[in-house]
């Protein structure tokens, strides 16, 4: 059995920390425990400390770690693994939620020996029908590709308890971790299997900031620690474009789009790491740092596939319709046989109930192919509606003016009630 610690690092995250932490408290673990929650709240004005000690109450598993100052994501991390019991610890983002088995996929590699870290497959809850919300599904199946080549770890990772930290002015907690672990001969693994959602930037301002971010977080370990993240070189990220565009032709207008953002960003990030931002403090990407309405809880579906499971086209294009026609984000895996549904509320019904009626209606669109062998719906916390109104003023209330998503499941939930 597996001991682990959870780290959550949060700063101003009062509209994340009590769904991300009811999410880890929920996993349905196998081969593993978890020990220890540490959260560390750093340098926040808002309420993440007073909520995080709210759920702290009821499980003692659950410790709140107060930073008085904002010192940097590397130092947070460096704080936790001095704190932390495990043999594994687990970093999970207070602006993530991750699936209910997350843990238990993500941990089991490390039964062999020579695994030192490991990372989950991301899945943004964005829908695709905007160009940020297209760039974000886009570059995260190019990080999924990447990963699966050569592990490419990010937003939720796990490696063994047997360093003492990271560098202080690390910019890429994930990627300086990486490097730390593979110097001391330890193999990364990446665990596609382990879901964990999140949301992209919401402004074209936040997309540039995030990737200049990273890239130059890049470009300063490769400089200071000699060590090369898997995307950091054009070369190998290009031919996963194309493969990308080959399994998704409708893409083809969409891409050239998100690689004049992507250089763009790296221009702006090898300036940053050439001495333009001395600072390894950056601004909060403020606009994904709300994964779910705080009261309006999201849920997820994920069908899992028979192996080598053949869908015929017009299957396919039933299944993408429905989700469609419904504005519910499809996560549609072919590598690793799986779909993931993204499901809002329809006005006073619980998103949960929404992605049970969807199941059905992705039974009746498939037919009589038999592809899919298990099926599961995650239903993810909110906040308490008292809490909610303190939490998020101006956030849509229960009852309120319902988004066109959400007028969209509204119309699925009817339809299959008359039926």
């Amino acid at each position: 059995m597996i001991r682990c610690t959870i780290g959550m690092m949060a700063h101003n995250e009062e509209r994340n920390v009590v769904p991300a932490l009811c999410a880890l408290l929920d996993q349905e673990l196998d081969g593993c425990t978890i020990d220890e929650i540490i959260v560390i709240a750093s340098g926040c004005i808002d309420r993440t400390v007073e909520l995080a000690r709210h759920v702290a109450a009821g499980d003692p598993r659950v410790t709140v770690d107060v930073e008085p100052e904002r010192t940097g994501k590397a130092a947070a991390v460096n704080r936790l693994i001095k704190q932390a019991k495990g043999e594994v610890i687990v970093l999970s983002g207070a602006d993530t939620l991750p699936d209910r088995v997350a843990i238990s996929s993500l941990v089991a590699p490390f039964r062999d020996p020579a695994v030192g870290m490991t990372g989950a497959q991301v899945v943004p809850v964005d829908t695709p029908d905007t160009v940020l919300g297209r760039m974000s599904h886009m570059l995260w199946r190019l990080h999924h590709l990447m990963a699966l080549r050569r592990p490419k770890l990010g937003e939720m990772v796990a490696f063994r308890n047997v360093i003492a930290g990271i560098p202080p002015d690390a910019v890429t907690d994930e990627v300086a971790l990486e490097a730390e672990i593979h110097a001391r001969g330890y193999r990364l693994v990446y665990a596609p299997a382990a879901l964990v959602f999140n949301r992209g930037p919401q402004t074209l301002h936040d997309f540039l900031l995030q990737r200049r971010r990273i890239y130059a977080g890049h470009l300063a370990l490769a400089r200071e620690q000699g060590y090369a993240a898997s995307s950091l070189s054009l070369t190998r990220v290009l031919p996963l474009a194309w493969e990308l565009l080959g399994s998704e032709p409708r893409l083809a207008p969409w891409i050239p789009v998100l690689a004049a953002f992507e250089c763009y960003g790296r221009l702006l990030g090898k300036r940053d790491a050439n001495g333009g931002r001395k600072s390894f403090i950056w601004p909060m990407v403020r606009s994904t740092k709300q994964v779910q309405p705080v009261h309006r809880p999201l849920a997820a579906l994920v069908l899992e596939c028979r192996p080598n499971a053949t869908w015929s086209t017009a299957t396919r294009r039933r299944v993408r319709g429905l989700a469609r026609e419904t504005r519910t984000m499809l996560w549609w895996n072919d590598d690793q046989c799986r779909l993931v549904f993204v499901v809002r509320p329809a006005g006073n019904v619980p998103a949960s109930e929404c992605a049970r009626i969807l199941a059905r209606d992705v039974e009746r669109a498939i037919g009589g192919e038999s592809v899919v062998s298990a099926a599961r719906v995650v239903a993810f916390r909110g906040l308490p509606s008292v809490e909610a109104g303190a939490v998020a003023p101006g956030t849509v209330a229960l009852g309120a003016t319902a988004t066109r998503p959400e007028r969209a499941t509204a119309r699925l939930v009817a339809s299959a009630r008359r039926r």
